[in-house]
């Protein structure tokens, strides 16, 4: 849902309420607003506007309904928009101090509580003043810009993650751009040697018969499928249907006195069809495992 917001350089977006650190700006969680009846039924009974009933529900997602699990009194930072008297005395009950900004030209504001709210506005400028997928890209279709705001928003906390590994390293500090470049390099880069397929032999390899025979009515044609070896096996010993196969062991042979050629494939089924020792297994593991 596309709202305006006159207070942010981008006037009309994606209102998301966004829990973040307020020493690294590590967005710890986020909820994106979708009207003010989306959750008329859970508001709370002191906040019934989005902004303060949206920042319980975030300190909720993440320490739990109940106080927080250290039993100590934690600090939450708001700005204006979700500051209020009875959004602090609500937080109060749950063990949670509050702090916010109200207007400049309020009388008695304190100047001690304008430059606390950091945490938010830092994200802010890391996801959207430099090197944003969102803004470089622009959709007709709103959602698809939320989608790119998402993956700006995941990029960004691992960039916090990455420079406080480098600092609890003693590492040299890494720049946004060096950070973004390795990154592409890394998701980029094809792995040098393809993972091993799990549960198979790689001289035990899977081809696909060569022998055709014509489609219906004579159109096309189609590979000759031929009857599974340990469904025919089985089939006494097990409920289980046989099967036909169009694939067959590449180094597989039957030991046969026919003179016939191709008599020696052992036609397997490749999906898990089978039970053998209580597990459900491919005819190809249980031919070559078991």
């Amino acid at each position: 849902m596309r709202v305006y917001i006159k207070d942010k350089p981008h006037k009309w977006g994606t209102k998301l309420f966004m829990l973040c650190c307020s020493q690294t700006a590590y967005c710890i969680g986020f909820e994106v607003y979708c009207g003010k009846k989306e959750r008329a039924g859970q508001a709370s009974s002191t906040d019934y506007r989005s902004g303060p009933a949206a920042v319980v529900r975030n300190l909720q997602q993440v320490f739990g309904p109940t106080a927080p699990p250290s039993g100590d009194m934690r600090l939450v930072v708001m700005d204006r928009f979700y500051s209020s008297v009875s959004l602090s005395m609500q937080l109060l009950t749950m063990d949670f101090y509050s702090i916010g900004t109200v207007r400049t030209d309020r009388q008695g504001l304190s100047t001690k509580l304008i430059p606390k709210t950091e945490g938010v506005d830092v994200h802010d400028q890391l996801r959207l003043q430099r090197y944003s997928l969102q803004l470089c890209i622009k959709y007709k279709k709103y959602y698809k810009g939320l989608l790119l705001g998402l993956v700006d928003l995941a990029i960004i906390n691992a960039y916090i993650v990455f420079k406080a590994a480098r600092a609890a390293s003693s590492l040299s500090k890494r720049s946004h751009v060096k950070f973004l470049k390795q990154l592409q390099i890394e998701l980029s880069t094809p792995s040098k040697a393809p993972n091993p397929i799990v549960g198979r032999r790689a001289t035990h390899n899977p081809l696909p018969n060569d022998e055709w025979r014509p489609g219906n009515n004579n159109q096309n044609s189609k590979r000759r499928i031929r009857a599974c070896k340990v469904c025919s096996l089985l089939k006494d010993s097990s409920k289980s249907r046989s099967v036909d196969s169009s694939t067959y062991g590449s180094t597989c042979k039957l030991q046969n006195a026919s003179k016939k050629s191709l008599v020696w494939r052992v036609f397997l089924f490749e999906k898990k069809h089978n039970t053998f020792k209580g597990e459900l297994r491919s005819c190809f593991d249980i031919w070559h495992k078991c």
